[in-house]
C-alpha cells in the first residue's frame, strides 16, 4: 500500500474510533451522572446537564486522541508512512 492508502485508512480508523470512544465517555459521565447528581437536579434542568455532558464527552475524546495519536506518531514515527494532508505549497 501507498502513503496516500495509509492515511486514508488511519483517517477512517481515527474516525471510527473516536466515535466509538465518545459513545463510550459519554454514556460512562451519564451513568454518573444518573446515579450521582440526577436526584438532586430540577427535572427543568436535566436536559442542560446532558447536553454538558455531551461537550465533555466530545471534549475528553479530543483531549485523548490527541495523546494517543503524539504518542503513537513519536513511538513509530507514523510520518513515514503517511502522506501529509495538507502538503506545503512551494
Amino acid at each position: 500500500m501507498g502513503k496516500k492508502a495509509n492515511t486514508v485508512l488511519f483517517i477512517l480508523g481515527a474516525t471510527v474510533g473516536n466515535l466509538v470512544t465518545m459513545m463510550v465517555v459519554f454514556f460512562a459521565l451519564l451513568t454518573v451522572f444518573s446515579f450521582a447528581l440526577a436526584p438532586h437536579v430540577p427535572p427543568q434542568s436535566q436536559q442542560w446537564v446532558v447536553l454538558g455532558l455531551l461537550i465533555g464527552s466530545i471534549a475528553i475524546t479530543y483531549f485523548i486522541y490527541y495523546k494517543l495519536v503524539r504518542f503513537l506518531t513519536r513511538k513509530y514515527d507514523l510520518e513515514q508512512h503517511f502522506e501529509p494532508i495538507f502538503p506545503k505549497k512551494k
